[in-house]
């Protein structure tokens, strides 16, 4: 059916150049009668080829889609089966962070399964013991904790130099520490002029949410994955094994909009552009560097948003939209393990990625018109 519609479309397009060149003919031997309708005709003739293009450039659009639909449902699925394969090589060093819950402990409890030594770092202590003891149940060779608050600057090289002093090296670094933010339009954060105010507080927030807040979503979601992959990077160089790398567990929202969330959405955009940098310098000295962009995840995240007013909100969304973290994990370490750049799930993720490409305007329109439609009839709230 397809293509009888395209050879119809050029059918068409060559009876409009047949017609075009009779009348060219006709100008040619009569050209005070035909000289407007030739016109006419040849406007005609290259508005044809307008279409025409524009109609080849949808179909092939839609063709290129459909393929990467069925290669995510034939292959991609793969990644739900073979997250736990072991592993033969030598002991491999794995450090995670944000490891206390969510897919970061998912990651921990299956490189664990693996024989790996699973280092394990998060802000809650008492949470990491949890984890450190679930690894050793699972099989790690070793499992470690360390406090890791990724907002502060000496974090980073702190984190490595401990891994370092107990383990000798660093094999795997995995980035996983984030914060969920804000939720809220940019409007109710909008920096007011105080009347009569001296330069010292000129400026304030209208919302009860400080601007602090807003920069911290900065620290701990970029710069605290910058630091702590500076200070590893030449210890992976010193990695014994055969591929050392560099997993990054971005999101969905670092390849298109995250309507209410702009400062988060703009930290992971951040995340985007840095490792896709890095990854090229580091091919060099045979470090991978690999980007995960999870969609909608069960995990904490949706219930440590904050809004506008200071109050801690849970967002509920449609269980369609809504992964198993234990999924998302097996995902990410297939990845790895097959040194791809970049890597995205569940399926509707690279979905909405592959369409936001090939009509970004179009999908950012209706992506906000359906973000807008699900909080009016109730599919997603806030809590």
């Amino acid at each position: 059916m397809l293509f009888a519609f395209l050879l119809s479309l050029l059918l068409l397009f060559g009876v409009v150049g047949v017609c075009v060149g009779l009348i060219a003919v006709g100008t040619y031997v009569c050209p005070d009668e035909t000289e407007d309708v030739a016109g006419l005709a040849v406007e005609l003739w290259l508005t044809s080829f307008k279409v025409l293009a524009l109609v080849l450039d949808v179909v092939v659009s839609i063709v290129w889609l459909l393929l990467c639909i069925l290669f995510q449902l034939l292959v991609g699925n793969r990644q739900l089966f073979d997250g736990n394969k072991p592993n033969t090589s030598e002991t491999t060093v794995t450090v995670i962070t944000g490891a206390s819950s969510g897919i970061g402990r998912e990651l921990a409890l299956q490189y664990a399964r693996r024989g790996d030594v699973v280092v394990v770092a998060a802000r809650r202590q008492h949470r990491l013991e949890e984890v450190v003891a679930a690894c050793r149940k699972e099989g790690a060779k070793s499992a470690f904790s360390l406090v890791y608050d990724a907002s502060k600057e000496s974090s980073g090289q702190d984190l490595i130099n401990s891994v370092v002093e107990h383990y000798g090296k660093i094999d795997r670094l995995v980035l996983n520490a984030g914060i969920g933010g804000t939720f809220s339009t940019m409007e109710d954060f909008i920096n007011e002029q105080r009347n009569g105010a001296s330069d010292s507080d000129s400026h304030h927030w209208k919302g009860h949410v400080p601007l602090e807040q807003l920069e911290r979503i900065m620290e701990v979601n970029f710069w605290g994955y910058v630091r702590a992959t500076i200070a590893a990077i030449p210890e992976l160089k010193k990695s014994p094994t055969r591929n050392p790398s560099i997993v990054v567990v971005s999101s969905m929202y670092g390849k298109i909009a995250a309507p209410f969330q702009p400062v988060y959405s703009g930290s992971k955009h951040a995340l985007q552009g840095f490792f896709n940098t890095l990854r090229p310098e580091l091919a060099r000295s045979g470090i991978s560097v690999s980007i995960h962009c999870p969609g909608g995840i069960e995990t904490e995240v949706q219930s440590k948003l904050q809004s506008s007013s200071g109050d801690f909100v849970t967002l509920s969304l449609p269980d369609v939209f809504l992964a198993k973290a234990e999924h998302c994990a097996r995902s990410i370490i297939h990845m790895a393990d097959h040194g791809k750049p970049e890597s995205m799930f569940p399926l509707y993720a690279r979905l909405f990625s592959s369409i936001h490409s090939l009509w970004p305007h179009t999908f950012d329109n209706y992506f906000s018109d359906l973000v807008n439609f699900y909080f009016d009839v109730g599919l997603m709230d806030l809590q």
